[in-house]
């Protein structure tokens, strides 16, 4: 799981950095044609691939989804998937690159800010597997949320990109460490024949951090200023810290 992310954090660092070079050079609607060209080549190749045939087939049925939603450790993975997604794209996708354009940063350096971000949660998909065996599930997972809720506390004090990319090389790194524990775990609380329906209830609760993250953002902003986004979503990464506590040590597998 964590090469498989790591692999996918590295293209997205590669993007950022190229898109930043492109719309410092080329202009930002040149970023999309490049971003076009790219999807083209990689649905192409995923298109050319042959994919495997199923060992053995499992069949979606009510009362397993009924089953795995009633799972009380996967609901607490889940409500933590949420408030860290509404950090994320509160924070990092939606007011970090308009805080970044007031404290000085150009088209490129906002570029290398998202970049760091992506590529020390590169760095925090590596290191988890070894942290997991050092401290347990939780600690490690209280850990990488810990360093979120400091890398988002302080961007209101920072004055410049260069420290600006540093705070979010460090959230990048945490949210990497959790992200990976959580997905992790939602498929761990499960028995296996579960697996796949514990990951698509897991992904589909998170996605709604994705969604109210912006949106409450946004509302936010407006009623306030963009400071009392970053100090809402500190508030937010901080419940996931107090959440996440009630996550175990060591996880056991559940059988058949």
């Amino acid at each position: 799981m964590s090469w498989v992310m790591l692999i996918n954090s590295s293209g997205i660092v590669l993007a950022t950095l190229i898109g930043g070079v492109v719309g410092e050079h080329l202009g930002g609607q040149a970023t999309f044609i490049l971003g076009v060209i790219a999807a083209t080549i990689g649905t192409t190749l995923l298109m050319s691939g042959q994919e495997p045939e199923p060992i053995e087939e499992d069949k979606f049925s009510l009362s397993d989804f009924r089953l795995v939603m009633r799972n009380r450790l996967l609901l607490t993975v889940s409500l933590i998937g949420i408030l860290i997604h509404f950090v994320t794209f509160a924070v990092s996708f939606s007011f970090v690159p308009i805080y970044a354009v007031s404290v000085g940063a150009s088209e490129f350096e906002n570029g290398l800010i998202a970049a760091s971000m992506f590529l020390f949660s590169s760095f925090g998909y590596l290191v988890t597997p070894w942290c997991i065996k050092l401290f347990g599930y939780r600690s490690a997972l209280v850990g990488g949320l810990l360093v979120v809720v400091l890398s988002v506390v302080c961007i209101p004090s920072l004055g410049d990109p260069i420290s600006l990319m540093v705070s979010q090389a460090a959230g990048g790194f945490g949210r990497g460490m959790a992200q990976l524990i959580l997905m992790t775990l939602a498929v761990l609380v499960v028995a296996p024949s579960a697996k796949t329906t514990s990951m698509g209830a897991y992904q589909a609760l998170y996605a709604l951090g994705m969604f109210v993250g912006p949106f409450a953002a946004g509302f936010i902003a407006d009623i306030w200023n963009i400071d009392m986004v970053f100090w809402v979503s500190s508030v937010v990464s901080l419940f996931a810290v107090v959440t996440a506590l009630w996550i175990p040590k060591r996880v056991a597998v559940p059988s058949e």
